[in-house]
């Protein structure tokens, strides 16, 4: 069943918005989006992190830091001391 003319613009004028992360640091927040187990990763955190300006490095260890917050060494052998 075709689509009226109405919603094709509208779609696509919705898909213009929706053009995904632009910085690296939302590329690389974006990319571990379905993040299971690693098994399959085409890249690793490490490099991962090497592709980020320092800044952006600092910002997303942050975030990683706060969102691990409250949990502890039991819960989550890689939390890092701070």
């Amino acid at each position: 069943m075709p689509i009226s003319e109405k919603q094709l613009i509208a779609n696509r004028n919705n898909a213009k918005k929706s053009t995904g992360p632009k910085t690296p640091l939302g590329k690389l927040h974006s990319s571990g989006n379905a993040y299971k187990h690693g098994l399959y990763s085409k890249i690793t955190l490490k490099l991962a992190l090497e592709r980020l300006s320092t800044s952006d490095r600092s910002l997303f260890m942050e975030i990683l830091l706060k969102e691990m917050k409250g949990q502890n060494k039991k819960t989550n052998p890689f939390l890092l001391s701070h």
